[in-house]
């Protein structure tokens, strides 16, 4: 939390910034329930609380999870190079306003 307390809201404008292990809308999946993150609910806390200020821009696990806006993405994991690296998002990007 200490990121969402002390740094984030120092971001300056235009920066857009990216937290990793974020699942929203959903909840974290159950193989993660044991390792007790908190990232997202403090984004969630955030992107409520200041709409105005932050601007959601790539959610990457509902990007994953949507049958139309994952098969935008799906002609990249055609990349050979890619072929090892899990086709689900984990991470949210926002942009500072």
């Amino acid at each position: 939390m200490v990121f969402y307390l002390e740094v984030l809201p120092f971001v300056p404008k235009g920066v857009i910034v990216h937290i990793h292990d974020v699942y929203l809308p959903y909840d974290y999946p159950q193989f993660m329930c044991d390792r007790f993150y908190s990232e997202q609910y403090g984004l969630a806390m955030f992107l409520l609380a200041n709409p105005d200020r932050y601007k959601p821009l790539l959610p990457n696990f509902f990007v994953s999870e949507d049958a139309d806006l994952s098969s935008i993405v799906t002609p990249i994991w055609n990349i050979p190079s890619l072929k090892t690296v899990e086709r689900h998002g984990g991470s949210f990007w926002i942009r500072v306003r």
